[in-house]
C-alpha cells in the first residue's frame, strides 16, 4: 500500500460538543479527501469510538462537558506512544499551560480556534506521514521476523538443535570433544537398484519420507541428527544433550524407524542399522556451505558395521552391546575386519524392541 492509498484510508475522529465545530471540520476535510470520518460529542463518546472502531487520528477539544480532551489524552496515553493513534488539539483553551500539558500527554500539535484551514492541511498531512512512516516500520519489522524465521528454520534443518541454539547466541560454534557418545548409521537395504528401475518422483518422494521418518523418531528419542549421505541417515545420542543410556536410545530409534518403514511406507523398504560407542570430535566446517559433522574411530566403526547388517536388524559393536546387555535381546554374531579398522571388530545382533522375545 503506498502513501496515497494509505491516505484515503486514514480514519479521522472529531470530537467536539459544538454543532458548528464538527460541521466546518467535517467539510474541510472531505473537501481534502478525507472521507473516513467519524464523530463524538464528548470525550467518553470518543473513547468509544477508539474502542469499536480503527482510528489513526484524533481532532480533539480541550473543553467538553462530561470529561475533558486532557483527560481524554490520558485515557488513551499507551495509544499514543505506541503511535497507535495521533492526536490533534484544536481548541479555543489556548493558554501556554494547557499547550504544555498536551504536548506532554503526546498530543502531536495544538491549533488554537478560529483555525486556519491551510495551517489545518498542513498539520493533518503531517500526522498522515509519520503515520504512513510507522506503519512502514511495522512492515519492515514483520519482513523482519519472517526473515528470522526462515532462517532459523533452514538453520534447525542444517544443524543441532543445540549447536542452532549456541551460533544464534554467540555468532560462532566452538568445536568440542565429547565421550560416551553413540553413533547410528541406518541406510536403505538395495536403494541403487530400487533408484534405476524407478521414476526420480517416486525416488525423492520415498527418501523424503524416510528422512522425515528418521527426524521425528530422532526428537522422539532425543537422538542429534547430523546429516544425510545419499539414502543413509547419521545420527548421535549423547553428544550434545545428555541421555540417560546413548546406545538404548539409538536402539529405540532404530526399532521404531524399521517397524514404520516397513508397515508404512509406500516401498516397505528394510533398512540396515549399525551402532557404535565411545569418544568423537564435532564442529562446523566450510567457508560458503557450512557443514556440522563429526569425527572419531566410533564413527568409522558405526559406519562399517552398516554394511555388515543383515536387513532389518540393528548390529552394534561389543562396547556397544555392553552398555544394554541387561535391557535387550541379541546374540554375537562375530568378528568381522573393516578396511580401515585395525584389527576385528566383535559384532551383536540386536532384537527389535517390538518383538515379542525382549527382555
Amino acid at each position: 500500500m503506498d502513501l496515497e492509498e494509505f491516505r484515503t484510508k486514514f480514519s479521522i475522529l472529531i470530537v467536539d460538543d459544538n454543532e458548528e465545530n464538527v460541521y466546518t471540520l467535517q467539510n474541510r476535510l472531505q473537501r481534502d479527501g478525507y472521507s473516513n470520518l467519524l464523530i463524538a460529542r464528548n470525550g467518553f463518546q470518543a473513547l468509544d469510538q477508539v474502542k469499536m472502531n480503527h482510528v489513526d487520528l484524533i481532532l480533539l477539544d480541550i473543553m467538553m462537558p462530561e470529561m475533558s480532551g486532557i483527560e481524554v489524552l490520558r485515557a488513551l496515553k499507551d495509544q499514543i506512544i505506541s503511535q497507535k493513534l495521533r492526536i490533534l488539539m484544536i481548541s479555543s483553551a489556548d493558554s501556554l499551560e494547557n499547550i504544555t500539558e498536551c504536548i506532554k500527554l503526546g498530543a502531536d500539535d495544538f491549533l488554537p480556534k478560529p483555525f486556519n484551514a491551510q495551517i489545518l492541511k498542513v498539520r493533518i498531512s503531517s500526522c498522515v506521514e509519520k503515520s504512513w512512516a510507522a506503519y512502514q516500520a511495522q512492515i519492515l519489522q514483520e519482513q523482519i521476523k519472517k526473515e528470522k524465521a526462515r532462517y532459523l528454520e533452514v538453520l534447525n534443518a542444517v544443524f543441532p538443535a543445540a549447536i542452532v541454539k549456541e551460533l544464534t547466541e554467540t555468532n560462532t560454534i566452538v568445536p568440542r570433544g565429547a565421550s560416551n557418545v553413540a553413533v547410528i548409521f541406518a541406510d536403505i537395504v538395495s536403494f541403487t537398484a530400487f533408484a534405476e528401475t524407478h521414476e526420480p518422483k517416486e525416488v525423492v518422494d520415498g527418501l523424503q519420507f524416510f528422512v522425515e521418518t528418521c527426524e521425528v523418531a530422532a526428537n522422539k528419542f532425543h537422538l542429534e541428527k547430523i546429516k544425510t549421505i545419499g539414502d543413509a541417515f547419521m545420527a548421535t545420542a549423547g553428544m550434545l544433550e545428555r541421555v540417560e543410556n546413548p546406545v538404548f536410545a539409538c536402539i529405540q530409534w532404530a526399532s521404531e524407524v524399521i517397524s514404520i518403514m516397513r508397515t508404512k511406507s509406500e516401498y516397505h523398504w528394510e533398512l540396515h542399522i549399525g551402532v557404535d560407542i565411545g569418544d568423537l570430535i564435532c564442529g562446523v566446517i566450510g567457508t560458503r556451505e557450512y557443514s556440522f559433522d563429526i569425527w572419531g574411530q566410533c564413527v568409522n566403526t558405526a559406519a562399517r558395521i552398516v554394511s555388515a547388517a543383515n536387513p532389518n536388524t540393528i548390529f552394534v559393536s561389543e562396547a556397544a552391546w555392553l552398555k544394554v546387555a541387561d535391557r535387550v535381546s541379541g546374540n554375537n554374531v562375530g568378528e568381522f575386519k573393516f578396511k580401515g579398522i585395525e584389527g576385528s571388530v566383535i559384532l551383536y545382533q540386536v532384537d527389535l524392541l517390538n518383538q515379542p522375545n525382549n527382555k
